[in-house]
């Protein structure tokens, strides 16, 4: 498939082998519906992207217990 510009996304659906090309937005949100939109799954009710207001990193809050890794 030819791109028309830069970075061009495409979507590849594993079971049909299908190729769908991306021509929306670029916002997070607009990309969450399209996937979800040609995956038959519901989009999440608020995607966020790590960072973004009310998402705070592990460990934000002052403690340390929650930004530690441990099996």
């Amino acid at each position: 498939m030819p791109s028309q510009g830069f970075p061009t996304l495409y979507l590849y659906k594993g079971k049909t082998k299908e190729v769908v090309a991306y021509e929306g937005n670029r916002s997070l949100e607009d990309m969450v519906e399209f996937v979800a939109l040609h995956s038959g799954q519901a989009a999440p009710a608020a995607a966020a992207a790590p960072g973004a207001p009310g998402i705070e990193p592990a460990g934000a809050d002052g403690d340390e217990e929650d930004a530690k890794d441990e099996l």
